[in-house]
């Protein structure tokens, strides 16, 4: 994640360890690997690329707090805010799982609950449920075969979300 930081006037002083980071409210370190840099266009501006624990998922937030570095005249930093002036940590959350689907049908043959490889005579209710909370499931991104061979248009614009869980299709 690259992050820029904005200070409000020239700054000279500010360092990696300035930086706070924390992964679900627990500090983590060398979480920058040397990539803070000042813009060399303006000394106001530093970036640098955070990389979160491998594998972590969670609330990731950075911070800089007051005093850890000073103006021109040495004047000591505030604490950081955000863009929309909010004092206080930079916060995200960190995704690296990727989402599974699993298909189900709530659908019935002849009083018999209806199973992946089974037999049906007619339109088949499926239920499709995702691993986590999903923004951009669509029609297009099912497959469906009849004997082997693709078939367009099945669902005519009937792939509705469950408007209570966003995981549901």
């Amino acid at each position: 994640v690259v992050l820029v930081f904005t200070a409000s006037e020239d700054i000279t002083d500010f360092v990696e360890g300035d930086i706070s980071v924390t992964e679900n409210g627990v500090a983590v370190t060398g979480s920058f690997n040397g990539t803070l840099t000042a813009d060399p266009n303006d000394p106001k501006i530093y970036t640098a690329t955070f990389t979160p624990t491998a594998g972590f998922e969670g609330a990731c937030s950075v911070s800089v707090a007051a005093g850890v570095f000073t103006d021109a005249a040495g004047n000591q930093n505030t604490v950081s805010g955000t863009a929309n002036g909010v004092a206080g940590p930079f916060a995200w959350t960190n995704d690296t799982q990727h989402p599974t689907m699993t298909i189900t049908s709530t659908g019935a043959v002849n009083g018999t609950a209806l199973s992946s490889g089974g037999h049906a005579n007619g339109d088949v209710v499926l239920v499709f449920t995702a691993s986590e909370d999903i923004t951009d499931f669509v029609e297009g991104d099912i497959s469906v075969t009849e004997n082997g061979v693709a078939v367009t248009g099945s669902f005519n614009g009937t792939l509705t979300a469950d408007p209570n869980d966003p995981k549901i299709y």
